[in-house]
């Protein structure tokens, strides 16, 4: 079982400020596919901020453009 603990925040997988989590079911049979690192008040101040600095560019991506960095942003988190 995987144990997702870190978030995507400011373009870089960064370890969150707490450390409780949250099992993850998969919705048809009701299995555990894993778990995920919850957030805290200065995780989502911190991704909100991120959000706001990336926007400008991120805005004049294409949709390919945009398919490339979500599969690159999963590769980083499968490699740890």
């Amino acid at each position: 079982m995987e144990t997702i603990d870190r978030q995507f925040i400011g373009g870089k997988l960064v370890t969150s400020h707490v450390r409780v989590t949250q099992a993850v079911y998969n919705p048809f049979d009701n299995t555990l596919n894993g778990r995920v690192t919850l957030a805290n008040s200065v995780d989502v101040e911190n991704a909100i901020a991120g959000a706001k600095a990336a926007f400008p560019a991120w805005s004049r991506t294409t949709l390919e453009e945009r398919k490339r960095w979500l599969a690159r942003i999963d590769d980083q988190q499968a490699r740890g």
